[in-house]
């Protein structure tokens, strides 16, 4: 055969084909690690700076990104984005709660009891109550630093009790049935103050 009448290679371009679509992917990666890092209102042009998104892919993205919960536009004039706090919280406390074998119950009761645990370490109901001068009975830095982390540790257990009943209460409605501690009006007004 000569070579104006070989016949096509039908792999011809499947690498190029897959180099393309794994740059692709590893760009959205990256778009996305960046999307996660908006805790404030943040422009379009500010996120597509000093990375390698063009503003339009991030505009696009980011609208793409609203639809489906994960940002928030914050402002049209300038168009601005934020991370969607409820959607990351919800993320978390669904993983918390398959940790549980799904088991939402059995989440609460063991938070509850850790955080029964921290109120007797602490002396008192909350973190709150916590004062800095708690923590200068400690000369040790050791003991210091151990403290302070059980406390770090105390916190994010009554962050993710108080997401685990949010859950609970929303996740009634979601399902249609009632929740055991609020009525579905309640679990919807909760859904509103998230």
């Amino acid at each position: 055969m000569s070579e104006h009448n070989t016949p096509e290679n039908p792999m011809a371009g499947l690498a190029e084909a897959a180099r393309e679509t794994r740059d692709e992917r590893s760009k959205l990666d990256k778009f996305l690690e960046t999307v996660v890092s908006l805790h404030e209102p943040t422009r379009v042009s500010d996120v597509a700076d000093g990375e390698e998104f063009s503003e339009r892919f991030a505009r696009n993205k980011l609208h793409t990104f609203e639809e489906v919960g994960l940002v928030t536009k914050v402002s049209d004039t300038p168009l601005t984005y934020r991370r969607n706090e409820t959607h990351f919280r919800r993320l978390r406390t669904e993983k918390l709660i398959s940790d549980y074998d799904g088991d939402i119950d059995r989440a609460i009761a063991d938070y509850q009891s850790r955080d029964e645990e921290y109120k007797q370490m602490f002396g008192v109901d909350s973190p709150d109550f916590v004062s800095l001068e708690w923590f200068d009975q400690f000369d040790d830095p050791e003991k210091l630093a151990e403290m302070k982390e059980e406390f770090a540790t105390w916190t994010t257990i009554r962050r993710r009790l108080t997401d685990l009943h949010r859950f609970d209460a929303v996740g009634a409605r979601d399902t249609g049935k009632e929740s055991r501690s609020f009525s579905t009006d309640t679990a919807l007004e909760t859904l509103h103050n998230i």
